[in-house]
């Protein structure tokens, strides 16, 4: 290389196995237990099926039960709702990066190859 000549932009490294991860954990979600147990709908979905159970118990009106039952299975779906738009976010910004990996590359081959040398593979 001359002192005239720019190095090629870097590129990060990644393995098929880190990209695979990477991409399985993002379109997965994947959580710890630790954060799965923080979750909202788990334990809006354990003590509203709890006061369901034992509504007659604790001196609840069937109605009553209904409602919790109602209010608690449409705040999951709405939840759920809510996690999949943002999981339709994540996947976007992962293909993004993507693209911009892969255009990254391709600047780094058309510089070497304009710079007549030949690739090591």
């Amino acid at each position: 290389m001359t002192g005239s000549q720019e190095p090629a932009p870097v590129v990060p490294k990644m393995t098929v196995g880190q990209r695979i991860k990477t991409a399985w954990q993002i379109l997965t979600n994947q959580k710890t237990m630790l954060e799965k147990l923080k979750s909202r709908k788990l334990w809006i979905t354990v003590l509203s099926s709890a006061i369901v159970i034992l509504g007659e118990q604790l001196g609840l009106s069937e109605v009553a039960t209904w409602i919790v039952g109602i209010l608690a299975g449409s705040y999951n779906i709405a939840q759920g709702i809510a996690d999949a738009g943002r999981q339709g976010e994540v996947q976007a910004a992962f293909a993004v990066e993507e693209i911009k990996r892969a255009r990254a590359l391709r600047a780094a081959q058309d510089a070497h190859a304009a710079s007549g040398m030949t690739p090591h593979v």
